[in-house]
């Protein structure tokens, strides 16, 4: 009866060790995807503009010990868009699933200097993954993104004089040949 007890404890114990374990994201903080992922590129893309967005406003409110939260939603979106572009161009394809892989690095440093209050340094990955959002929102065509709606949703369109498939919402330079992007009439 004694050897029972203790056998069904262990049991008990290692179903809630695993629980934890799953429940805990790739990084053991907990910080796996807390959202049901979007069926489609387009419902992704746009939960990663949102994400973007709320990254940006935590930063700029100092609140560097919650940037890991968006910065990991992001990651997971971005993973998640790789694996459902199987249509893409296999050029684009490739350049999506690396940028992808950049993507996980900038989160993770996103999160360590986070939680170290370092705001320059944070500021300067989330720099980092604006440039790598870019890139990957050029691997799409407008439509497979959302559409002309999401286009006329963010007013102004910034493209590329020499490559003109690249396109975003934000006023930078252009990831393939690092021209400043011009707004689009």
């Amino acid at each position: 009866m004694k050897t029972r007890m203790m056998v069904m404890g262990l049991l008990v114990g290692l179903l809630m060790a695993g629980a934890v374990l799953a429940h805990e994201g790739e990084d053991g903080k907990g910080n796996e995807s807390h959202e049901a992922m979007p069926g489609s590129i387009s419902g992704i893309w746009g939960e990663i503009q949102g994400h973007e967005a709320m990254l940006k406003e935590t930063i700029a409110a100092g609140k560097l010990d919650q940037v890991h939260e968006a910065a990991y939603e992001i990651r997971d979106m971005v993973k998640a868009l790789s694996e459902k572009s199987g249509a893409l161009a296999p050029a684009s394809l490739k350049n999506v699933k690396s940028a992808s892989g950049r993507v996980t690095e900038i989160a993770s440093q996103l999160d360590n200097y986070g939680d170290a209050g370092d705001k320059a340094k944070t500021e300067e990955q989330f720099q980092r993954l604006t440039k790598e959002l870019a890139f990957i929102q050029s691997q799409y065509s407008p439509e497979i993104l959302g559409g002309k709606e999401s286009l006329a949703q963010n007013r102004v369109v910034y493209t590329c004089p020499m490559h003109p498939e690249v396109q975003q919402s934000t006023p930078g330079n252009c990831p393939k040949c690092g021209m400043k992007l011009q707004p689009k009439a």
